[in-house]
């Protein structure tokens, strides 16, 4: 199942034989190109959401990924490649002050201070690779979560070591056994684990991790201060708060991307398949 808003109670379900993903929530809002070629993106309204008001009124618009999950409670998965996956939610991937998609301002702190989401009370079990994770996802609470691996290799419990993996993450209660690594844990944030019962091969991994790959594993938590993070802030210098970029943003990466792929099939030149082909000789299918 896939949810792009996380504004959703997900409670009393099973989840068996997938081949992929049991859940996959990933709340960034969709762009919806019209017939003009206008592009528009979708927002969630603050009177919607608990705590909207310290956004905004009624009819404030708000990003998705700053909207909390309604309720996930009471869940199984079982025979599964990967159980629950994150991508986004509540993070700050995306600006320091200003969304730089769409210029939108970030919430208040008053929000961010209660804005959670949390997973409690549910079981994924016979899971070949991973069970849950939280790629690039900030204020989330696993809580009474039982997870059991299929016993082979290179599996992971709980993986909250993603690149930009900072603020707020909370373990709690959980049971993680027969898995490769049973908690893998970015060591550059606020990650708490407190609680709960572990027998796997690694309990507890610390990582710091790489935008571009898994990280290293270190021995422990490492002091870090999180406000002084680089950002690449350089889409301020043109934000305006409200008013969305222009569609030719979207229009040159399209064509930056159509050059790259034809550029690609350009290097395939028809001889390269003709040479192929005289490889087989009609004498060879006659033996």
């Amino acid at each position: 199942m896939w949810l792009h808003s996380p504004n959703v109670r997900v409670e009393n379900n099973v989840f068996t034989g997938v081949s992929g993903h049991a859940l996959i929530i990933w709340p960034e809002g969709l762009l919806e190109q019209a017939p003009d070629g206008s592009t528009t993106k979708a927002f969630h309204d603050s009177a919607n959401v608990p705590g909207g008001e310290l956004i905004g009124p009624p009819g404030t618009r708000m990003q998705i990924m700053d909207v909390p999950i309604g309720s996930f409670i009471g869940n199984q998965a079982y025979s599964v490649t990967r159980g629950v996956q994150l991508y986004y939610l509540h993070t700050e991937f995306f600006g320091d002050g200003l969304h730089y998609e769409d210029c939108t301002l970030d919430p208040p702190a008053a929000y961010d201070d209660q804005l959670r989401s949390t997973f409690s009370d549910s079981v994924i079990w016979n899971v070949d690779q991973l069970a849950f994770a939280a790629p690039y996802a900030n204020r989330i609470t696993v809580d009474g979560l039982r997870l059991v691996g299929d016993g082979t290799g290179d599996t992971i419990g709980i993986d909250v070591g993603h690149f930009r993996n900072e603020r707020g993450i909370e373990i709690r209660d959980v049971t993680v056994e027969d898995f490769d690594v049973g908690v893998r844990i970015s060591a550059t944030a606020e990650v708490s684990f407190t609680g709960g019962t572990l027998s796997n091969t690694t309990d507890v991994q610390y990582v710091v991790p790489d935008e571009d790959g898994p990280g290293q594993v270190v021995e422990g938590p490492t002091v870090l201060d999180l406000d002084e993070l680089e950002r690449d802030n350089s889409h301020l210098e043109t934000c305006v708060p409200g008013q969305p970029p222009a569609d030719r943003e979207f229009e040159e990466f399209d064509d930056e991307f159509d050059e790259d792929f034809d550029d690609e099939f350009d290097d395939l030149e028809d001889d390269d398949f003709d040479d192929e082909d005289d490889e087989f000789e009609d004498d060879e299918f006659d033996d």
